[in-house]
């Protein structure tokens, strides 16, 4: 529980910088220089993701419900690049 709120402190403080403390976030940038800082945000944003795992790995389901995903998968994007981009955005995808 300790580690569940600690991590969603961090999260939260890290992703709330630029609402609750932007002349310090410039400041920072100015200073360290854009490179740098998007660094340690990011540094900062991958340990923050790191858990911990345990050794039980649940068994695989069957294989027909993956292809089944990926196939509906593909007939939704074909069928948004066909004439669903058009139909809700009014601009066709396609030259």
């Amino acid at each position: 529980m300790f580690i569940l709120v600690l991590g969603l402190l961090i999260f939260l403080g890290v992703h709330s910088v630029r609402i609750f403390a932007p002349a310090w976030r410039n400041r920072r940038i100015a200073v360290m220089g854009n490179g740098p800082w998007r660094g340690f945000y990011s540094l900062t944003a991958l340990i923050i993701s790191i858990k911990r795992r345990g050794n039980d790995i649940p068994a695989p389901g069957p294989a027909k419900r993956d292809m089944m995903a990926a196939i509906a998968g593909l007939l939704v994007y074909g069928l948004f690049v066909w004439k669903l981009h058009e139909w809700l955005f009014g601009v066709t995808s396609l030259p």
